[in-house]
């Protein structure tokens, strides 16, 4: 791809993610939630509300990790801390380097980037890339970062209402 093109795939790309985060949010209860709990082993996040009940649980892949105080992006593939099972489910996003001829979706330490816009913009391109139904921000506050999950199904929602 050459650099427009690249940045217009990375337009369409932003535009759909928005209607996929807003579905995420309106019809399968995603949101602000008091806690969010991973189980990385088993690629699950749970969100629970203010009384500590689960409102939703979802299947997800991690994607990568942003750390602000760097503005550095760290791919889960290649993150080393990450058991070598759970790196295996993210690894196709390295097919995005052979599909935009950008090497960064190759990089496999931490590199910089353009704020958390950029952070959010790799997460889109991931989730389209393993069809997937959106992200999860999971933030961290020490050390201050931020986790990207590709969300790939809900599997339970409970409404404020039940």
């Amino acid at each position: 791809m050459t650099e427009d093109e690249f940045n217009a795939f990375v337009n369409l790309t932003m535009e759909a993610f928005r209607v996929m985060q807003e579905d995420l949010q309106a019809k399968r209860g995603f949101g602000v939630h008091a806690r969010w709990a991973l189980d990385p082993d088993a690629g699950k996040l749970e969100l629970f509300d203010q009384a500590g009940r689960l409102v939703v649980a979802a299947d997800v892949i991690d994607i990568g990790t942003y750390t602000p105080d760097s503005n550095t992006w760290k791919w889960a593939w290649a993150n080393k801390a990450v058991p070598a099972e759970i790196r295996a489910r993210g690894r196709e996003l390295k097919e995005l380097a052979a599909i935009t001829g950008k090497k960064l979706f190759e990089a496999d330490g931490s590199f910089p980037i353009g704020g958390e816009p950029m952070a959010w913009e790799l997460a889109a391109l991931s989730v389209r890339h393993l069809r997937g139904l959106g992200v999860y921000k999971a933030v961290s506050p020490s050390p201050s970062t931020a986790q990207f999950l590709a969300v790939t199904r809900v599997t339970q929602v409970v409404r404020a209402d039940h």
